[in-house]
Parts: structure tokens; C-alpha cells; sequence
């Protein structure tokens, strides 16, 4: 009778095994097309040794997940870099073609028509037309310097915008993360949790193309992200809040802690990309402007103030600016604006003479204290921008093209592939066919054993 008892146990045994195995197939094939799905196995285990009189059937160890941490690691780098340069790459594109339409520096060629009208002057320095022409043209240089400016400041205020509403969706990513932890430790600890790890690394697939997080995964199924200096966003199934802080125009980012907030020194990913972009291209490039509009403005008073107008005064600035605002109060001054009579040009008072014009001109060619003539300087930012755009491109596609090889050796591994489980469900199904032969058997021999005894 134990023989039989032992028999009616390997059949049961086999029969619970072989519907596991066909419950993970067909929970495989239901989500074959789920984003982020991590295909699940059992794997049968022999109870009692192979042969002889210890074998007492078979049983399942799982159902477990086939994960990849060596992937998803390399993928969440990935992703945080093609991010970082995507938005690196587009705000500056952006920039491009709103401060210069057509591939034009206009300011630079607004500058280089007023020292044509200049130089038109210096023929007839008493000539009423072309001293308002000067003047309207000077017009015009503080007219582009003051828009670029604007397209600047915009693109900035866009930027940090763009940044809150960024940092608000990811906190509340990362609070989904610690709060499906604290339900993954439980159902972990039961034997399961797959499909919520599932769910929960979709989430950290979110988190790492807005930062650049390590993702260190815990024996008890939670995770750890970590920032590249090394502060935890997500430990213990606990979050951290993130936030945009503003000091003397450079936006970074915290993490609030015990002790106060804590900066975040390379956040990476695409929010790192918009503190880059906001900080060292938009705000690099108002700060190269200012700069330049400043020294400008300060090299053609300097000549300006030396010369006599035709009414005979002296001692007045042809343009007017605020320090550290040069571009965006770039203007003519009041002293001068709409005053032909007002405009220098002669640097003894004699009529005819146009030395002080001459002065203003040899500005163009004259090197700024920052490097370079206006013009050039101008220009320069431009080509800054191009060379911004060409590497955060050439980067981007080297990331996004390291992240398609990764995407296919990880999917390999961890997808779905549906020959493989219409493969799996037949063996299951033949096994829970055999099993069920098994315990048919069993029974009838026990009925007749019964029958023998009666």
C-alpha cells in the first residue's frame, strides 16, 4: 500500500508541476506584448534522487522572472546619456534659429551697417541725411541686441518651465517606485512579485532617462537609485524629493534630506541635459552677448565722448547700457537719440573735420577685451551653438545607437518569444496528460487491491 500511496503522491506531485508550467506559458503569451514584460520560467526539480526506490516524483522551483541586471544597468546609462544630449541638442537648436534666421548673425550685420553708414559720413561729417542715417542705424544695433536678448531670456524662462513640470512628473515616479517596493518586499517574501517588479522597472526605465541613476537591487526585490555623487532618490521603499532651485540665474537640483536640501552635482539624463542647456548654452550665450554689447558700447563712447557734434558740444555717449544687462538696455542714449545735430564727429569742434568719426570706426577692426571684434565676437556665438548641436547630435546618436544593440541582446534574453511557449504548453500539456494516466492507473490498481481484500 505505501508503494501505491507513493505513486498517487508522484502523480499529484507531477500533475501540479506540469498545470504550473502551463499557467507561466500562457501568462507569457497574454503579455507577450505588455512593455517592459519579462518573460517567467519554472524549472522541474526531481524529489528523492533520479532512480532507484528515492524517487518520489518531481515538483517546481518558481515561477521566476528571467532578469538581465547587467543590461538594465547599461541600458539606464544609456538612456540618461541619450537624454542629456537630446535635450542638450534641441534647446540649442532652437536657439539657433531663433537668434539667427537663415544661418544671419543679424546683430553682427546690423553692426556692420552702421560702420558702413559711418564710413559714408566721414566723406560729408556735416551732411543732416547721412547723420540721421547713422543714427537710425545705430538704432537698429540696439534694437537686434536688445531681441536677441529677449529670445534668450524666453528660452530660459521656457527652460526652467519645461524643468518644474519635468521634476514634478518624476517625483511622482519615483513615489510610485517606493510605494510598489513596500508591496514587492511582501509579495517577494510570499514567493511571487514578479509582475509588480515587472511594473515597478518600467517605471525606473522612466526615472533613468530623466536622471542618471545606478539602480543597485536588493535581495528582497526593492531597489536603490542612486545619483552619480553617489545620494540615494529611492532606498528601503523610501523617496526622496527632488527639487529645481534657482541661485543668481543657474538652476540646479536638490534632494531634500534631514539635514536640508542637498545639490544634486551630475543629474544627468535630461533634466541634467536642461540644467546644462539653461545654464551653459542659453545663460552662456546671454552672458557672451552682454559681455560684448558692454564692451562695445564702452569702446564707441570712449571715442564718441572725445568728439564735438555739430551744435559744438562734447562729453556724451552715443549708447547708454545697464552693467551685467548690457543687451537686453542696449539703447542709444538719450543724449544723442533723435539728434543728428548731437552725433560726434569731429574731434577738434572745426566743421569738416572727422576724426571722432574716424575714431569710432577703427572700433571695428579693434580687438574687445573678451577676444575678437564685435562682429567676430557675435559670430563666435553662433558658431558656438553649431559646435553645441553638432557633438550633442553626434553623442546622442552614439547612446541611442549603443541602446538598440542593448534593447535586442536584453530582449534575447528576457522576452517573449512565442515558438518557445507554444513549445513549453505542449510538453506541459503532454506531461499533464501523462500525469493524469498516472493517477488513472494508480486508481484502478488500488481499486483492485481493494477488491482482492473484500
Amino acid at each position: 500500500m505505501s508503494n501505491i500511496s507513493n505513486l498517487f503522491s508522484m502523480g499529484r506531485g507531477a500533475l501540479t508541476s506540469q498545470s504550473q508550467r502551463l499557467e507561466v506559458a500562457q501568462h507569457n503569451i497574454a503579455n507577450s506584448s505588455t512593455e517592459g514584460y519579462v518573460r517567467q520560467r519554472v524549472d522541474m526539480v526531481t524529489l528523492g534522487g533520479q532512480y532507484g526506490g528515492n524517487a518520489r516524483g518531481v515538483t517546481t522551483q518558481g515561477p521566476y522572472s528571467v532578469r538581465t541586471p547587467f543590461y538594465e544597468r547599461q541600458i539606464a546609462h544609456h538612456k540618461a546619456e541619450s537624454g542629456f544630449q537630446g535635450q542638450v541638442a534641441q534647446v540649442a537648436s532652437s536657439l539657433e534659429s531663433s537668434l539667427f534666421p537663415n544661418a544671419e548673425a543679424k546683430t553682427a550685420v546690423r553692426v556692420g551697417e552702421l560702420f558702413d553708414a559711418m564710413g559714408a559720413l566721414s566723406s560729408q561729417p556735416g551732411d543732416a541725411v547721412r547723420r540721421r542715417d547713422v543714427l537710425s542705424r545705430a538704432e537698429d544695433v540696439a534694437s537686434s541686441f536688445r531681441r536677441d536678448a529677449g529670445v534668450l531670456g524666453r528660452e530660459m524662462t521656457s527652460i526652467e518651465s519645461t524643468s518644474r513640470d519635468q521634476v514634478d512628473a518624476l517625483n511622482k515616479d519615483v513615489q510610485q517606485i517606493a510605494k510598489l517596493d513596500q508591496e514587492i518586499r511582501q509579495a517577494v517574501a510570499g514567493g511571487g512579485g514578479n509582475d509588480l517588479i515587472d511594473e515597478r522597472n518600467r517605471i525606473v526605465g522612466r526615472v533613468a532617462e530623466q536622471m542618471n541613476v545606478q539602480v543597485v537591487n536588493g535581495k528582497d526585490g526593492t531597489v536603490q537609485l542612486v545619483t552619480e555623487d553617489g545620494r540615494s532618490i529611492v532606498e528601503g521603499g523610501q523617496a526622496r524629493e527632488i527639487k529645481v532651485q534657482k541661485n543668481n540665474g543657474v538652476l540646479s537640483l536638490t534632494l531634500s534630506g534631514v539635514s536640508g536640501d542637498q545639490a544634486i552635482a551630475k543629474p544627468g539624463g535630461a533634466l541634467g541635459g536642461l540644467m546644462t542647456a539653461h545654464n551653459d548654452v542659453a545663460l552662456g550665450a546671454l552672458n557672451d552677448l552682454n559681455t560684448r554689447a558692454e564692451e562695445f558700447a564702452t569702446e564707441m563712447n570712449a571715442a564718441h565722448s572725445a568728439g564735438f557734434g555739430t551744435d559744438g558740444a562734447t562729453g556724451r555717449n552715443l549708447f547708454s547700457f545697464t552693467l551685467g544687462a548690457g543687451a537686453s538696455s542696449f539703447a542709444v542714449d538719450a543724449a544723442v537719440a533723435g539728434k543728428p545735430d548731437a552725433l560726434a564727429t569731429s574731434g577738434t569742434g572745426a566743421a569738416g573735420d572727422n576724426t571722432a568719426l574716424r575714431a569710432m570706426m577703427d572700433v571695428r577692426d579693434a580687438g574687445l577685451p573678451s577676444g575678437g571684434t564685435i562682429e567676430e565676437g557675435i559670430r563666435g556665438i553662433q558658431q558656438k551653438l553649431g559646435t553645441t548641436i553638432a557633438d550633442a547630435v553626434r553623442n546622442g546618436e552614439t547612446s541611442e545607437s549603443s541602446l538598440q544593440q542593448l534593447d535586442a541582446m536584453k530582449s534575447s534574453v528576457e522576452g517573449v518569444s512565442m515558438e518557445e511557449e507554444i513549445l513549453n504548453l505542449t510538453q506541459a500539456q503532454r506531461g499533464y496528460e501523462a500525469a493524469m494516466k498516472v493517477l488513472s492507473a494508480t486508481e484502478t490498481m488500488f481499486d483492485s487491491i481493494m477488491s482482492l481484500k473484500s
